[in-house]
């Protein structure tokens, strides 16, 4: 089953980004981010594809605010 893209964000790169958030940043949003893309990649209606993939972005981007918040009530 291949994916190709026709919207403006695909969750192969959902995917990575949150790989490299799981890596260098956050694990929650990582772990969760995940999960979506991987959903998503799996999903063969476009809607459903694109809804999950606006899932991980929305779990990648929570987990890099909870992670900068954490770095600022450090310093």
């Amino acid at each position: 089953m291949a994916y190709t893209s026709s919207g403006e964000s695909s969750p192969g790169t959902a995917l990575a980004v949150a790989i490299l958030t799981l890596v260098c940043c956050n694990l929650i949003g990582g772990v969760v981010g995940i999960a979506f893309a991987a959903v998503a990649m799996g999903k063969e209606d476009e809607e459903e594809r694109a809804r999950f993939t606006g899932y991980a972005w929305t779990a990648i981007v929570i987990g890099l605010v909870l992670s900068g918040l954490g770095i600022l009530l450090i310093l």
